[in-house]
């Protein structure tokens, strides 16, 4: 198990990341479609999908779920999620998910 430091840190990362391939990915579809260029098929290394991929799981459903489903937004996640005694979550930060995913 890792610590909520560790947590946080590779959360905060995966997030980077993440925004960071969202962004060279639309730059390389924009400039593509500038030049009248096929944007079928436009991928990055496949280290980073194998690192990114080890890092969720590290991280857990959780995060994935508030990362992937409620588009990194802690309201959408309180909203679909309830815990073991069907509650919604409290949930406001990085710190907060990592202790609601270590109560379950």
């Amino acid at each position: 198990m890792i610590s909520k430091e560790q947590y946080v840190q590779l959360a905060e990362a995966y997030i980077r990341q993440g925004e960071y391939e969202y962004e060279l990915q639309d730059t390389v579809r924009q400039t593509a479609k500038k030049y009248g260029l096929s944007t079928d098929f436009l991928g990055l290394s496949e280290e980073t999908g194998i690192i990114m991929g080890a890092v969720l799981e590290l991280l857990g459903d959780d995060f994935s779920y508030y990362f992937y489903e409620c588009d990194g937004d802690f309201a959408k996640f309180n909203d679909g999620v309830c815990n073991m005694e069907g509650k919604h979550p409290n949930v406001h930060s990085l710190e907060d998910l990592y202790d609601f995913t270590m109560e379950e």
